[in-house]
């Protein structure tokens, strides 16, 4: 199914019936997407990075960089790494010694494949790069959301409350389902990032818990 762009809480979604389940927004395939203009006032200008995140989301990137802008939060999700070529298959040396295990004992041949598997996973999660902006250089905010469905923008104005938990920040919009992300730094450094971030003008009618 096509991914099509919310034009009310720009999220990327796959909307069988019409409406975006992230908002509960109306979703008309055939209206054009805002302008890069448009965007560019609602998304706002680059402030700081927050932190490396985790986001609970399916079917799109969930592991990124999580960034301020005047307007609310952006996440940038990791990209492929620029340099060097990755086939997906596993090193040789793992290859190698999990094939001979799997053919003198067959009993293991189904923890081989599991195994194998986690090692290809996890090569390719070594191979994502984080996409590092500045306030400098940075290409424009409106393209990167256009131009990648994992990007994320959460506008400010469309929260009510922020809950920190133990392991994982939560933020409550009007409508719709909420934001879930889960720090990947350390917890009070990446927390007195996001208590700066929320300290700014756009954040001023949310509440935010202690």
């Amino acid at each position: 199914m096509a991914l099509l762009l919310c034009h009310e809480c720009l999220s990327w979604i796959e909307s069988s019936d019409g409406w975006c389940p992230e908002c509960l927004a109306r979703v008309r395939p055939d209206e054009p997407d805002p302008p890069l203009d448009d965007l560019r006032r609602r998304i706002g200008d680059l402030v700081t990075l927050i932190g490396e995140v985790r986001l609970r989301r399916k079917g799109l990137p969930d592991r990124g960089m999580l960034y301020a802008t005047d307007c609310g939060l952006f996440f940038v999700p990791h990209g492929p790494e620029p340099a060097g070529d990755w086939s997906g298959e596993p090193a040789p040396s793992a290859s190698v010694l999990f094939t001979i295990a799997g053919t003198v004992w067959p009993m293991l041949a189904p923890f081989v494949s599991l195994i194998t598997l986690r090692h290809v996973h996890q090569q390719a999660q070594s191979k994502l790069e984080p996409m590092i902006l500045s306030r400098i250089h940075a290409p424009p905010l409106p393209r990167l959301l256009m131009d990648d469905p994992g990007v994320l923008f959460l506008a400010a104005n469309s929260v009510q409350l922020v809950e920190r938990r133990f392991r994982h920040w939560v933020f409550y919009r009007q409508r719709g389902s909420p934001v879930r992300l889960k720090p990947l730094w350390p917890k009070r450094w990446f927390r007195q990032r996001m208590r700066e971030a929320l300290s700014l003008p756009c954040w001023n009618n949310v509440i935010v818990s202690p």
